[in-house]
């Protein structure tokens, strides 16, 4: 899965700002949350897929019997 432009700028902040910074905590939020969202859906992709294969080799059985 592809990264925002958003997301890779985030990232890109995080490693680069000082740890005093005042900002460091609301950047770090920020990418922790986008972090989520990409991997949520991620899962959602996987469980789609596994749902659509199983559903395949049901239909594949039920077909050929």
């Amino acid at each position: 899965m592809q990264k925002s432009k958003h997301h890779l700028y985030t990232e890109l902040l995080t490693k680069r700002i000082m740890f005093g910074d005042t900002e460091a905590s609301a950047i770090q939020h920020e990418l922790q949350r986008l972090e989520a969202g990409c991997a949520g859906e991620i899962k959602l992709k996987q469980t789609l897929s596994d749902y659509f294969l199983k559903r395949t080799i049901i239909f594949s059985i039920i077909l050929n019997a």
